[in-house]
């Protein structure tokens, strides 16, 4: 029950361009409040609502670094990685602190958690940085924080880019999966890091790259889907992995969210999502009208096996939210809570 209770409440990270950073604490249980019903209720209609403050944490970015930040919460800490410098946040303790460096830079950092009480940091342009290209760090394990490094990526995934050339890595997407670390790397393929044991090995896993787009993508064990971006057409599909090499079995375009295209606001290419277990998914976009004003539209949705087609998926759409906020905001996003 504990964990249940933990998992309704998430939080979120609003960048605004010249005011900094804020982090807001949401309780999700109203937009899921009727998923056990049988049959379900028809979604409501979208409602705008403010955002719930205040903020339970605010940052500002180095003076000398203007970029984005990278997020991540494990446990009750909020990691934040702007290049290479290190701030936390306890979200229980409601105390801020100056963390460790990274040892090397990350130019366009993701940080992923992993496990019940690891960060790991790596960029969507390895080649970027310097080494080590990948590592971690234990927020909540013992009072001296330090990053620690991780075993190299193979050397295609550390290409250097020359002016005119071609070759340049990117990651798609990265998530964690049975205990490995995956990510997909544009023209390249798919590789996995072992995240557990004495032996932290890469291996490749295929020369295909993985069909959806996320950084981070969620993978449910239970449904058997890793759970991602379209690509092309921006909305939740769902990656079926127990087939080599993986393919998209379900396209939800319903979820791509036409009611805010309607009221005038336009839609952010990417966004983020956040599994809160039992089937609850949460996707976060940032839209803005390009006038005055922007808003975190939260959408929530129910999946679950069909009943007599266990291998695949139905998606129902709950609930519905906008909350404004002002032209400043430039990034608004979800952190998905580390699990054990």
């Amino acid at each position: 029950m504990a964990e249940e209770h933990q998992r309704r409440r998430v939080l979120f990270v609003v960048d605004y361009e010249r005011d900094g950073y804020s982090v807001f604490k949401f309780n999700l249980k109203d937009l899921f409040s009727d998923y056990h019903t049988s049959p379900p209720p028809p979604p409501m209609k979208m409602e705008m609502l403010p955002l719930p403050g205040p903020p339970v944490a605010s940052f500002h970015e180095p003076e000398f670094f203007r970029g984005d930040i990278a997020f991540a919460v494990s446990g009750t800490t909020i990691v934040g990685l702007g290049l290479k410098r290190t701030f936390t946040y306890d979200v229980k303790a409601q105390a801020a602190g100056s963390g460790p460096g990274t040892a090397a830079a990350k130019t366009g950092a993701v940080l992923l958690p992993v496990g019940a009480d690891d960060v790991y940091a790596l960029a969507i342009f390895p080649h970027w940085g310097h080494r080590p290209h990948l590592e971690a760090l234990s927020p909540g394990k013992g009072p001296t924080l330090a990053w620690r490094a991780l075993p190299q990526p193979p050397p295609e995934l550390q290409i250097s880019s020359n002016p005119g050339s071609s070759q340049v890595c990117r990651m798609t997407t990265c998530f964690t999966m049975g205990g490995r670390l995956w990510l997909s790397a544009q023209g390249l393929g798919t590789y996995s890091l072992e995240t557990a044991g004495p032996r932290r090995t890469w291996r490749k896993e295929g020369s295909w790259e993985l069909p959806v787009e996320g950084l981070p993508a969620v993978y449910v064990p239970e449904l058997g889907r890793l759970f991602g971006f379209c690509p092309q057409r921006r909305c939740l599909c769902a990656c079926d992995m127990d087939v080599r090499p993986p393919v998209v079995n379900e396209v939800w375009e319903d979820t791509f969210p036409e009611e805010c295209i309607k009221i005038g606001y336009g839609v952010a290419p990417n966004g983020s999502l956040v599994y809160l277990g039992g089937g609850r998914l949460c996707i976060t976009r940032l839209v803005n009208d390009k006038v005055a004003s922007s808003a975190l539209c939260v959408q929530a949705v129910q999946l679950q096996l069909r009943q007599r087609q266990q291998h695949r998926v139905e998606m129902v759409m709950r609930r519905i939210r906008c909350y404004t906020m002002s032209k400043l905001a430039r990034r608004a996003y979800a952190l998905q809570p580390s699990t054990s």
